[in-house]
């Protein structure tokens, strides 16, 4: 019973910048929602909640843009 669970997604609006990452050499900031392109506006993330037992797990994130279609 504590396995069953539901995907959900939520999205929150982030700063659009770029930064550049010393450590890795690579500039910050594009979406990365694959077959999309521009500079990041929100933040998009798939989680795993319980139905029966309260717990959340984050299993994947993207950066978007302003619209998006999935």
């Amino acid at each position: 019973m504590e396995r069953l669970c539901s995907l959900t997604l939520d999205k929150m609006a982030i700063k659009p910048r770029f930064e550049y990452d010393i450590s890795s050499g690579r500039l910050l900031g594009s979406v990365n929602l694959p077959s999309h392109t521009g500079r990041a506006t929100r933040g998009l993330v798939f989680m795993l909640s319980g139905i029966t037992v309260r717990w959340k797990q984050t299993i994947a994130y993207f950066m978007t843009g302003t619209c998006t279609s999935l």
